[in-house]
């Protein structure tokens, strides 16, 4: 078929591809319509060329495919091999003549009442002539017990028992700041030594003083002794020096020339020490006085002290 154009003049010239037909002795246009891709290619119709191509590679393929037989599976004896461990007639047999020999031994369980009035008890169980004995038992014990008063207990006429506390035997500890006719020891431990406190009675004090410059190396007493079964608990000790060269050291004693409990520096030009002690020291033996001395000869020290006596 020819092809030819048609030229429509809207202000600009346009052509519009047409194909050329003839009718009725006519020669007519028809317009011409191309499908493209978004590329602008032209499509492709099909054609009986590649039908044919088509049609050709459908029939190799239909060759290839063999029928599947959807009837029943006829499986041949000897035909085919069990897997391994597959169950077979021959174990079904033995386990089924199994279950009927153990079904034999069975005998159906009676399930209405278990009669045991003709049962033997087993070895050490309670039976009816123990629990009547204890019955009995319980009916005497309770038979001798009173029950509690509740209420208030009356103690006023009881007896007290050995070695209690009596009223007479509390000690009169009377008033803050008045002094106490009894007399009550804090013990360490039962039995032990009474507990001595530095806020001792004014009676327990105990001082002493050098006040004559000691210059040799000879014991020189500073407290006196305490008296019977007490000792000296010392909580302060001053010493001094005025030698203008010479220095030493100052010892305290227990008793005349005895163990020496402190030892005490006394540099020269007034130099000294103020010793405040606390726990005190006790001195180890009892009405022992309390004594000291220079260690260099040529000083010329003083010593005081204070403190307390106790046990």
């Amino acid at each position: 078929m020819a092809t030819g154009k048609l030229t429509f003049d809207e202000g600009t010239t346009t052509n519009v591809g047409t194909y050329t037909i003839t009718e009725d002795a006519l020669a007519k246009h028809i317009n011409r319509t191309v499908l493209n891709n978004s590329s602008g290619t032209e499509i492709a119709i099909a054609t009986s060329t590649l039908q044919s191509a088509g049609n050709s590679s459908l029939s190799s393929i239909d060759g290839k495919i063999t029928a599947c037989n959807t009837g029943a599976v006829v499986i041949a004896s000897g035909s085919i091999s069990l897997p391994s461990g597959a169950a077979t007639s021959a174990n079904q047999t033995t386990g089924n003549s199994s279950l009927s020999s153990i079904d034999g031994k069975i005998t159906a369980c009676n399930t209405g009442a278990v009669v045991v009035s003709s049962s033997v008890l087993p070895t050490g169980a309670a039976t009816s002539a123990n629990q009547t004995t204890g019955n009995s038992s319980l009916s005497s014990i309770d038979g001798k017990i009173t029950a509690c008063n509740t209420g208030a207990v009356t103690v006023s006429s009881s007896a007290l028992p050995t070695g209690a506390a009596t009223a007479a035997k509390q000690p009169a500890l009377g008033t803050a700041g008045t002094a106490s006719a009894d007399v009550i020891t804090v013990q360490g431990i039962a039995s032990g030594v009474g507990l001595t406190t530095q806020l001792a009675e004014s009676s327990n004090i105990v001082s002493g003083a050098i006040t004559s410059a000691m210059t040799g190396t000879t014991s020189t007493s500073l407290v006196a002794a305490p008296g019977s079964g007490l000792r000296n608990y010392i909580t302060t000790i001053i010493v001094s020096n005025s030698h203008a060269t010479v220095g030493t050291d100052v010892i305290i004693q227990d008793g005349s020339g005895g163990t020496t409990l402190m030892t005490i520096p006394a540099a020269a030009a007034y130099g000294g020490a103020v010793i405040t002690l606390n726990p005190p020291l006790r001195q180890p033996t009892a009405n022992t006085a309390l004594f000291c001395a220079n260690v260099t000869t040529g000083a010329s020290t003083k010593v005081s002290a204070n403190g307390y006596k106790g046990a």
